[in-house]
């Protein structure tokens, strides 16, 4: 039994010599590994945003809209240069978008995207000039793509409600609606009692002439407009 205790003391003491002299080397592990994507633009807008929201850079693959990888943008004013690296990018990742994403890394609006190149360790784009405020956002993304075809693309807007680019806030913000006179098209601060938000998340327009809730059947984006309104629609 002495001579099993004795071993045991031998063999630690060899062990801690052998750390004191350096002869044990720490094993170094890359946590990053993957591919990597620079991205560089000038950025307005990204302080007009409702705190659920994050800007990103992040990595999506072609069948989810959850990041798989992302980095979040603190932009310190609203106008802003963007130089940011996404790195230990796998290679399920397909592209890389500049975006908005919501507190469940869940992407809710695109600014612009990236496509990986599978050949390249090392990616960089400049994206040069975009505007990313929030009801930019929601011009480009709902009222072009979905409401101005009757409402100013031709150039009569139903309800005289235009909601093409460059007109559609100022038809909106604190007018008064004419389908419900009570109300205003829109009050900041206030998306209940806004008839943009009623009109999109309820039946009130079931008997006018057209319901426009079957337009937008995206929660994503009626609580985008929801949360313009209430950060003060600016």
């Amino acid at each position: 039994m002495k001579s099993k205790t004795l071993l045991a003391l031998i063999c630690a003491a060899a062990v801690c010599s052998a750390c004191d002299d350096g002869r044990i080397e720490e094993k170094k592990v890359d946590f990053k590994g993957g591919r990597s994507v620079t991205v560089k633009a000038e950025l307005k807008g990204a302080l007009s945003w409702h705190e659920r929201y994050s800007l990103a850079v992040a990595g999506f693959n072609e069948t989810s809209d959850y990041a798989e990888i992302s980095k979040v943008i603190e932009p310190g004013s609203d106008d802003m240069q963007l130089d940011i690296t996404l790195s230990g990018i796998d290679t399920d990742v397909t592209h890389v978008d500049l975006c908005m994403i919501n507190r469940l890394r869940k992407r809710i609006v695109t600014f612009r995207r990236i496509e990986i190149e599978k050949d390249k360790e090392q990616q960089e784009s400049n994206l040069g000039t975009i505007d990313v405020g929030m009801f930019t956002a929601i011009q480009d993304n709902i009222f072009s793509t979905t409401c101005a075809a009757c409402h100013g693309a031709t150039g009569n807007a139903a309800a005289s409600l235009f909601l093409t680019e460059g007109k559609s806030r100022e038809s909106l913000v604190g007018i008064q609606s004419k389908k419900v006179p009570t109300l205003n098209r829109v009050t900041p601060g206030d998306s209940p009692n806004s008839v943009l938000y009623q009109t999109i998340s309820g039946d009130i327009s079931s008997t006018w002439h057209y319901n426009h809730s079957a337009e937008i059947t995206s929660a994503d984006m009626k609580s985008l407009i929801a949360d313009w309104i209430d950060n003060g629609a600016k």
